[in-house]
């Protein structure tokens, strides 16, 4: 069942559309292609790892809708591939059926889930599990190398991975040690992948003259970004993805003592692997789906091996672990089709850009256009215009703070500096705003540009440039007064 509506989930994707965060990623890849320095030109508070993946995408496989659907593909056979690798001592099918199960979840929400960062992140993770486990099992350090790789790269996606990755590559040198190895070629085999990992995304950035806004963006934007925004504890904790996992969990540790698996280092690792995703989660405080991935993708492929094993015992709990998988095969993948059937993306706000990029010059514009939003479409529409924008500030949400504070100030003054030397001669701002609800008003919480844009731009009242009335998806276009 659960092979079939995997299947229908992913024929189903193959058409969708380019949307949401992956486009201003990629975005930043096309501004790089056009002398824009990643932090230094570039305002933006994701990591180089991120940066690295799409240009990856962009320059092999292409920066269409299908290109990057195709990664994704990518993403969730290697995820299956590493989910069979890590099961195959406990069940054959396990790793078919964590497989099926990831790619219905991930696909539930929709296009806007297609490659996100936690996504990205968690194939790194799961995929250096399994070369974890490769380096213990068949007693090869240089497995150990590239696992160190996979978790640095993943730390460089998300920093909150960063303890997981000294746990697990300590926690696999104290089992070689345990098992009669000497520990040596594995501590060199993990610490040279760590410092390989760091010193070609430290080198990139020396190429690009940005290693010290970098430092900056990680000790400055990247702290005020984690502090806007935020969901309430309550709403973290009790929200519906962690109420199911917590019942995952005590379901987990029943059948782990039930299953003789206590003492199994691979089943405690994967569950630490779970819980990591649960703690990066909270450490992020926004709530979103995407951030559920790690914890989503350990805690299947523990819960899913244990049920398998608790099915060949004769302890009363093998009926508990029957009725957990025939309730996700029945129930919970079928939803999730549904789900996803029902998703749907609204594509009339970027069409609508795209063609008023066009009436206003199209290509004529590159240098000469300045988008303010934080993923309503404006990024996408230049993006898939292929438009330069004037500045390479992508998200307006710390040119706009709700409040005055020293960080967004270091923005606000780099942008205005560009802006003012070099007014472009249209403005495009989203009506979405984020933290929500400030709509088009958070221009006045920057005095300074509020008055810039009042005396230098006029709105404009085309017919044809006032698409999309509803509030929070609508967007106003400026023009520069005089030639």
């Amino acid at each position: 069942m659960i092979s079939i509506v995997a299947a229908i989930s992913i024929a189903k994707s193959l058409n969708w559309p380019f949307v949401h965060d992956a486009p201003l990623m990629h975005y930043i890849v096309f501004l790089m292609s056009n002398g824009f320095s990643p932090y230094r030109d570039i305002f933006d508070m994701n990591m180089p790892g991120t940066y690295v993946i799409h240009w990856l995408v962009f320059h092999t496989l292409g920066g269409s809708a299908i290109a990057w659907r195709s990664f994704d593909l990518l993403l969730s056979v290697i995820a299956t591939v590493a989910a069979l690798y890590i099961t195959r001592p406990y069940d054959r099918y396990a790793g078919w059926i964590v497989g099926g199960i990831l790619v219905i979840g991930h696909l539930s929400v929709g296009p806007i889930d297609l490659g996100q960062r936690d996504y990205i992140m968690a194939v790194l993770l799961l995929t250096a599990y399994a070369f974890l486990f490769a380096a213990i099992r068949r007693l090869r350090p240089s497995m150990l190398f590239f696992s160190a790789v996979l978790f640095t790269w993943a730390t460089l996606i998300k920093p909150t991975s960063l303890l997981l990755t000294v746990l697990m590559l300590a926690l696999g040198v104290y089992i070689a040690r345990k098992r009669g190895q000497q520990t040596r070629k594995y501590v060199v085999s993990a610490v040279l992948g760590c410092v390989c990992t760091i010193g070609f995304f430290a080198a990139l950035l020396l190429k690009e003259h940005s290693l010290g806004a970098f430092f900056q963006i990680v000790f400055r934007l990247v702290p005020y970004h984690a502090s806007m925004g935020n969901a309430s504890w309550k709403g973290l904790l009790l929200n519906l993805h962690q109420a199911n996992w917590a019942l995952t969990l005590i379901v987990g540790l029943l059948l782990l003592r039930y299953c003789r698996c206590w003492g199994n280092w691979e089943q405690w690792a994967l569950l630490v692997g779970g819980l990591f995703g649960g703690l990066s989660y909270v450490i992020q405080r926004k709530g979103w789906h995407y951030h559920t991935y790690p914890e989503a993708f350990f805690l299947c492929i523990w819960i899913v091996t244990l049920c398998l094993l608790a099915l060949r015992t004769r302890s009363r709990f093998r009926y508990l672990a029957l009725t957990l998988l025939l309730f996700n095969a029945f129930v919970i993948a079928p939803y999730f089709l549904v789900k996803e059937v029902l998703s749907g993306y609204s594509m009339t706000n970027l069409n609508s850009m795209r063609a008023d990029l066009r009436t206003l010059g199209g290509q004529a514009l590159n240098g000469n256009v300045q988008c303010f939003d934080w993923g309503r479409g404006c990024i996408n529409a230049l993006y898939q215009e292929r438009i330069v924008q004037t500045t390479g500030a992508i998200y307006d949400f710390y040119l706009f703070p709700v409040r005055p504070d020293p960080v967004p100030a270091i923005y606000q003054q780099k942008f205005y500096k560009v802006i003012s030397m070099h007014p472009p001669k249209v403005l495009i701002v989203t009506d979405d705003s984020w933290p929500p609800g400030l709509g088009y008003s958070r221009i006045g919480n920057w005095p300074v540009f509020s008055e810039f844009l009042q005396k230098n731009y006029r709105l404009d009242r085309a017919p044809n440039l006032q698409a999309n009335s509803v509030r929070g998806i609508g967007y106003r276009v400026y023009l520069r007064n005089g030639p």
